[in-house]
């Protein structure tokens, strides 16, 4: 198994979580509720609340990013 790059993993991850900083240093701008899914015709049909858009959906995709890498890191077809 090839080893994970642990530089590059730090900074995608950190990436990944740049947007709850973000969301922190604007929260009191926000509003309670924030448009999180928009149909075809671009109108918002989903609400979340302020608290998930911000913690929830970064530390979610984190999550999903963080167990790809696992995932593809264990593949024993990973070297090639």
């Amino acid at each position: 198994m090839k080893k994970i790059d642990k530089k590059t993993l730090f900074i995608t991850t950190l990436v990944n979580l740049i947007p709850i900083i973000v969301g922190l240093l604007i929260w009191d701008k926000l509003p309670d509720t924030i448009a999180t899914h928009f149909g075809m015709d671009g109108t918002p049909n989903g609400w979340s609340s302020k608290a998930f858009t911000v913690f929830g959906i970064p530390l979610f995709l984190t999550f999903g990013h963080l167990l790809c890498i696992g995932i593809t890191s264990q593949d024993p077809k990973y070297d090639n």
